[in-house]
């Protein structure tokens, strides 16, 4: 049975440098072609072809940094959680889980891949670079 092995570097710094960069990037996709533009474009295209093919690096850095996510929420969950308050899932959690699900679902539409969760796959698709 073959391993997926992922690099040595993956920390919990580097996964919320990933959510950053994730933001950065898309900030920077509003760019021209000159001041970084072309650049985020071109990871946001990168990205999404490596979800669609469901790389196997990618998908486990994505499902790594979901885990890592959950893990920060319900730890931020347990301290805030008094009666009377909603427990809910912080949108870095559950925007990196809802990337990794919907780039291993069978029928993924690529246009929602591309536009609402491209910046994401950016990042990690960065990242593994």
């Amino acid at each position: 049975m073959a391993r997926i092995e992922l690099p040595d570097f993956m920390t919990p710094s580097i996964i919320e440098r990933v959510y950053r960069r994730a933001v950065e990037l898309q900030d920077r996709g509003r760019e021209p072609w000159w001041n970084g533009g072309r650049h985020a474009r071109a990871m946001r295209e990168r990205g999404v072809r490596m979800a669609m093919a469901r790389d196997p690096r990618f998908m486990l850095f994505l499902e790594k940094c979901a885990e890592y996510l959950r893990a920060r929420n319900d730890e931020q969950q347990s301290r805030l959680g008094q009666e009377g308050f909603v427990r809910t899932e912080y949108s870095e959690a559950a925007l990196f889980r809802v990337a990794f699900e919907k780039a291993d679902e069978p029928r993924r539409d690529e246009q929602f891949l591309h536009s609402t969760l491209g910046w994401v796959y950016a990042a990690a698709a960065e990242a593994l670079s």
